[in-house]
């Protein structure tokens, strides 16, 4: 261990080497664009190991002491009077720790912690010494300030060198706070979790706080993955009148390291890649990586290859206006209880290698998007918190019982499915956050079962804005089937026959779970399907490495399937002009992220017209399971029928045909409309729905003008 006394003269001897020396000359020449000096924790250890390892021992002492002797080195040699920060990074790998790992050993040494930020606050001014001037002789006094959230005050008016106090006690006079510019430094409360990945299965994700100072502070936004290199110190925990003998434990921030090039956490090898390329090689490959989706779960082999082609995604692009092009695939599954669906919502989130899991029923607006909220731990002052799409930036977010949530909370959702950003307007603090991530959603009807002779519509209470943004959209129905019942219970038997039974070791439940971590596994000893540990980094690999874009071929096919679903001369049921709408161009927009998907998830850099027919064929798929062959695209977006929307139309025509500005009773409109077929009862219903959308204005009880 090195003395204390002995390390300003290490750090000036590490300063004075060639490659130093040089890296502060830019520094002071770059001044202020660059305000502190990057030492590799390595370049410590080559320069002399005894001292890198008092540097992990024993960091505030080494940091602080270092920064000071590189403010008189640039001083003495550059003659610059600038004060840059010293900043450490790449620690040992055995310094590394998760937020769950951290332990009191810890305390007072230097670590660095993998997480992802999910709160910040404001950035705020604070000073390290506190200025006191005292009521009774005008004198000041200095006080160290060792603690972020208490102001320490002096106990005695001592004064200063230059100038003597005059001894009064705390009790018998009064201290005013003076501040200096120079003495002041930004800082930053930050809360670091667990990363979703390394959440074990029923625990919550640890969390810690961190103190970000000079010019770190600021620099992060939540959802920001990072390793954050720093030293742990601890601060009592309770009140002042009831203190705690539990200390919290906080990091004190000196540099971080961002991790948000995707999926780096994976970590995919050569062999990995041999592997990769062989899978690709299967003339079956679409069909092989979607039975490896949940293999425990009988059939939904359509389903799951569009759940497949939604891990690899389109490619994400930016408009030569600034304007950005989405590229992942977001899929909506709708159906009756016990056909699966959660089960699958579990395992993608699972599969996916950064997935975060979410829940209607338990889940807020707040929750899933970001918001400003009170932090006592930075004085009550407001801080932005990130919700689960945030989390799931740059991964997948995976949200069950989507129909258990309120209207005005799924509403805030619809900003992160296409645009992929989130808006944060509250109490001064106006942010953008980024959600780049696929979502995979879940829901139930309104009556817990579809009915085939109802509009789709109808039977979900989820908003049609909502329901547009989905790229593709499944019923899932509960119909008896002797082949297809025989076949799933026949899976849940060897299921059942086959898992490994859960052990009770000391009263509790063993949650470990064996998961093949090779190529391919075996399900019922006879289905070879893809482990998931190998579809991680499957995926992780072609969303890296693999930007694909479309050949004329696969152009053309998605141009003539568009136009001719569109256009009404192909499809029955033209009634007065007011054709279905069996697509629009977000309908097309899917079918290009669908195409792209499948051309990555066969390496292709180009999609050919096999991934175009592949899109198509599921595009079609979950369109005509949705509404057969009378598909109709507008009233997917607006909820409303090809005979609502001319109703409606009716009613209004009627309104503004027969109104002399001071409106139309209701017996009229209803008489009028009887010659068009319409009951009295459809339209009261529908005037009553136009006034409430604000179409009609009803100025007095049965009168009707145009609103």
């Amino acid at each position: 261990m090195i003395a204390s006394v002995d390390i300003p003269g290490r750090w000036r001897s590490f300063f004075e080497s060639d490659s130093l020396t040089t890296r502060i000359s830019n520094l002071a020449i770059q001044w202020p664009e660059h305000r502190h000096l990057q030492v590799m924790h390595n370049e410590l250890h080559t320069f002399h190991p005894e001292f890198a390892q008092s540097l992990i021992e024993s960091p505030a002492d080494n940091i602080k002491q270092g920064t000071r002797v590189l403010h008189e080195f640039i001083s003495e040699r550059f003659g610059k009077s600038i004060k840059p920060f010293l900043r450490i990074l790449s620690l040992p790998h055995d310094r590394l720790r998760l937020v769950k790992e951290l332990r009191s050993e810890d305390v007072f040494s230097m670590v660095a912690v993998e997480a992802i930020v999910s709160r910040i606050s404001a950035v705020r001014p604070m000073t390290y010494v506190g200025r006191f001037r005292c009521r009774s002789c005008g004198k000041i006094t200095l006080v160290d300030q060792e603690d972020e959230n208490v102001l320490i005050s002096p106990m005695e008016c001592v004064g200063t060198i230059e100038a003597a106090g005059c001894g009064l006690p705390r009790s018998k006079t009064e201290w005013t706070l003076v501040t200096r510019t120079e003495e002041l430094v930004d800082t930053q409360f930050i809360e670091l979790q667990e990363m979703p990945e390394n959440v074990d299965s029923g625990a919550q994700p640890e969390r810690i706080s961190a103190l970000a100072e000079q010019d770190m502070a600021g620099r992060l936004k939540p959802g920001d993955r990072l390793i954050a290199n720093g030293y742990l110190y601890t601060r009592q925990q309770g009140t002042p009148s009831r203190p705690s003998p539990v200390l919290e434990m906080r990091l004190s921030l000196q540099s971080i390291e961002m991790q948000n090039r995707v999926y780096d956490e994976v970590g995919i090898n050569e062999d990995d890649i041999e592997n990769i390329k062989e899978i690709t090689a299967r003339p079956d490959l679409l069909d092989f990586v979607a039975r490896s989706i949940a293999p425990s779960i009988e059939g939904y082999q359509h389903i799951k290859r569009s759940l497949a082609l939604q891990l690899f995604g389109g490619v994400a692009r930016r408009h030569q206006d600034g304007r950005r092009m989405r590229g992942d695939i977001h899929i909506l599954m709708l159906g009756d209880p016990g056909t699966g669906k959660s089960q699958l919502i579990d395992y993608m989130a699972d599969l996916s290698p950064r997935g975060v899991k979410a829940s209607g029923q338990s889940a807020s607006k707040a929750g899933l998007t970001a918001t400003a909220v009170k932090d006592e731990l930075s004085g009550g002052r407001w801080t932005l918190e990130a919700g689960a799409l945030v989390l799931a930036d740059l991964g997948l977010a995976a949200i069950d019982e989507l129909d258990k949530m309120n209207s005005e909370d799924r509403s805030a959702m619809h900003e992160g499915l296409e645009q992929q950003r989130i808006h944060v307007n509250k109490a001064g603090i106006n942010a953008q956050l980024n959600c780049r991530a696929p979502v995979v959603a879940a829901a139930n009807p309104n009556d817990s079962k579809f009915r085939l002779d109802k509009a789709f519509s109808a039977q979900t209470s989820l908003e049609a804005s909502l329901i547009s943004r989905f790229d593709v959209i499944w019923t899932m129905l509960d119909k008896p089937d002797k082949t297809h019942d025989s076949e799933v219970v026949s899976r849940i038997l060897k299921n059942r026959r086959g898992a490994r039974p859960e052990e009770l070791k000391q009263g509790q439940r063993s949650i470990s779970v064996h998961v093949e971590s090779g190529v391919t596994m075996n399900i019922d000893g006879d289905e070879e399907v893809l482990s998931p540990h190998f579809m991680r980094k499957y995926v992780a690999h072609a969303r890296l490495n693999c930007t694909p874009s479309l050949d004329d071929q696969a152009s053309d096919i998605i141009r003539d399937f568009y136009i001719g679903t569109r256009d009404p001369r192909e499809r029955e049921n033209v009634d007065d002009g007011y054709a279905r709408i069996a697509i629009t161009p977000r309908g097309a927009e899917a079918a290009i992220r669908l195409t792209e998907a499948s051309a990555r998830l066969h390496l292709r850099e180009v999609a050919t017209a096999e991934d175009a027919k592949t899109a198509i064929m599921i595009m079609e798929h979950w369109r005509s399971e949705m509404m057969h062959g009378y598909f109709d695209e507008v009233e997917l977006s607006t909820g409303k029928s090809v005979s609502q929307r001319k109703n409606q139309d009716i009613i209004i025509d009627v309104i503004r045909r027969l109104s002399d500005g001071k409106g139309i009773h209701e017996d009229t409109i209803v008489g009028e409309c009887d010659r068009e077929g319409m009951s009295e009862t459809k339209v009261k219903e529908i005037l009553w729905k136009l006034s409430e959308a604000g179409v009609l204005y009803n100025p007095r009880h049965g009168i009707y003008e145009l609103g």
